[in-house]
């Protein structure tokens, strides 16, 4: 991913999602670290709550999303990692109940 800012001028920042530190809160989810690049240092927070999170899946399942992923990294890579997340959501609902009503 690829961040810019007026205030950064012509400067495009590598923006590693992958390496953001992940807090969890009751009410939302924190993404967070530091882009460094070149003379930048600069760290970012990202909060996500629950509708921010349902608009993401939201978006993710559109057909002109689905299609550029796929025509960019092969439906069988799509189909592992739809396969993958199930995996990691199975095992977080058996690491900790789920409340009734929510």
């Amino acid at each position: 991913m690829k961040l810019t800012s007026k205030g950064l001028g012509k400067l495009v920042l590598p923006f590693r999602l992958s390496e953001a530190e992940v807090v969890v809160d009751e009410d939302r989810l924190t993404f967070q670290g530091v882009i460094k690049e070149r003379t930048v240092n600069w760290p970012y927070r990202a909060e996500l709550q629950d509708s921010d999170v349902v608009g993401f899946v939201q978006l993710a399942r559109r057909p002109e999303v689905v299609r550029y992923v796929a025509e960019r990294v092969g439906l069988r890579l799509v189909g592992l990692l739809m396969g993958a997340m199930w995996g990691a959501v199975r095992a977080a609902l058996r690491a900790k109940p789920v409340e009734e009503g929510g």
